[in-house]
């Protein structure tokens, strides 16, 4: 069996135990606002420092501690609505999920920046099922054209309708969340099959700084009593909702995450959890929150070593990400240092692709680059496997000095070790102009129409289908009374 590649070291172990002191440090001594009442009751029956005021927690030490120590170590099966589609995160590989809730889209046909509609979310969900190098699908769009007050119910139910893959959802509130755990047992076949075989995974996001919304508290509730996995993502950015140096922002995004892990096993100890490293950098000019910038590459590289391999909780990073308007030049460096370092750190899953214009734009064309993107980083960390067959000394030897190796068995046998792209273009020149003279983007605009007239999902049974739908239009009337 092949050695497991080693991981690219942005931290000392040193290093990592004075970002933990220091993470320890900022929730005993600043603290924490929890305006969840159930949150902030389970951390004051712990033990912790409240003031009911403010709703400020602090936190000791001993107490994020043994929220640690419950918390799940390694990876876990995600499991899909199709098993055939389940993956497990902690053995050494990596995987990739689609980003969330974006507002705008790049029409396929006419190329338009516009508001994302239900039909392009429909749409966009069949497309990422298609997609061989992504693994789990999230809320891809924002759809202007879903009423707000049941927005996460139709979006879950027509997520679950259009891929087979695990999936990952956001909620707002505590009757929000219910509502998608009750539409995923509608097709998982209970709660009690739900819990064992969970095919959902929350997002749950702390407001930086340090500071846990109702909403999001609720959520938290509502899928940790089911002991339901919950992915975790603070989202400080340099110099605005974080202080100016990677240090200090990892520190503080550190606590967020920490506090929130402790909540979770205060609720049900040995809940699923996961990280979501997507710290961002304020651009001093514009004051913009970037995400193509190189610090972010650092500041997420150095919190996946943190998460991945000191605490040994499973850790995504939102890497497939750029600020550039278009599948262009700058998406491309951007989207490929963003997402080969982290990867190279050891974590378990990258997220967001798809994604330009720092997170508010999906794109068809954009999503086929990111799945091939994924698929040379798959390749990288595979790295070079050594043994005698590989090595080919009779091979050489055989054909010996100034002669070729294309006749060869050998060849045949491991002609795979080649990575062949299905958009980068190779050919000739001759023959480039010959086939149109696209650039890659034009070349993937074409294949992604082609990608979704043909690809169909999976389908839910009939009867599964039509109670989903009844329950999510129950949900909208009940939102509205």
């Amino acid at each position: 069996m092949k050695d497991v590649l080693p991981t690219c070291q942005v931290l000392g172990r040193n290093e990592m135990d004075v970002l933990h002191d220091a993470s320890l440090e900022i929730l005993e001594n600043v603290g924490m606002v929890v305006l969840e009442k159930t949150c902030y009751k389970l951390l004051e029956d712990a033990g912790a420092i409240v003031d009911p005021a403010s709703k400020l927690v602090k936190i000791s030490r001993h107490l994020v501690e043994e929220g640690l120590k419950k918390t799940p170590k390694g990876g876990r099966v995600h499991f899909a609505r199709i098993s055939k589609y389940d993956f497990k995160t902690g053995e050494g590989q990596l995987f990739f999920r689609g980003g969330t809730l974006g507002p705008h889209l790049i029409d396929i046909e006419t190329g338009a920046h516009r508001s994302a509609t239900r039909k392009d979310f429909v749409n966009l969900v069949k497309f990422l099922d298609a997609m061989d190098t992504i693994h789990a699908v999230m809320f891809p769009c924002a759809p202007c054209d879903v009423s707000a007050e049941s927005f996460s119910q139709q979006l879950a139910t027509l997520t679950l309708e259009n891929t087979a893959k695990p999936i990952g959802v956001v909620a707002h509130g505590k009757k929000s969340a219910r509502d998608i755990i009750r539409l995923s047992t509608a097709v998982a076949g209970g709660i009690e099959e739900l819990t064992k075989r969970p095919i959902l995974q929350l997002l749950c996001e702390p407001l930086s700084p340090l500071k846990l919304d109702e909403r999001q508290g609720e959520n938290l509730v509502e899928f940790a009593e089911h002991k339901l996995p919950v992915e975790i993502a603070s989202m400080p950015a340099m110099c605005s909702t974080a202080p100016a140096t990677m240090a200090a922002t990892i520190a503080q995004l550190n606590a967020e995450h920490l506090c929130m892990i402790l909540i979770a096993q205060l609720i049900n100890p040995g809940t699923p959890i996961s990280l979501n490293a997507c710290a961002g950098c304020m651009d001093p000019r514009t004051g913009t929150n970037t995400y193509g910038a190189v610090e972010r590459v650092l500041l997420n590289a150095a919190v996946v070593q943190l998460w991945r391999s000191y605490y040994g909780i499973e850790t995504y990073a939102s890497a497939a990400l750029t600020d550039s308007k278009l599948p262009d030049e700058q998406a491309g460096y951007e989207r490929m240092m963003n997402m080969l370092l982290p990867a190279l750190a050891g974590l378990d899953m990258i997220t967001t692709l798809g994604y330009l214009e720092s997170y508010l734009t999906i794109s068809f064309e954009q999503i086929l680059i990111d799945n091939e993107i994924a698929s040379m980083i798959l390749r990288i960390l595979r790295g070079v496997e050594i043994n005698e067959e590989t090595l080919a000394l009779d091979v050489i030897e055989k054909v010996g000095p100034g002669q070729h190796f294309l006749a060869e068995k050998h060849t045949l046998r491991h002609v795979n070790e080649l990575l062949l792209p299905k958009l980068a273009n190779r050919s000739t020149r001759a023959d480039w102009e010959r086939g149109g003279g696209r650039d890659i983007a034009g070349l993937a605009r074409e294949r992604a129409r082609l990608t979704l007239e043909a690809h169909e999902p999976e389908p839910l049974e009939k009867d599964i289908r039509k109670k989903l739908h009844e329950m999510s239009r129950e949900m909208a009337i009940d939102s509205r009374d």
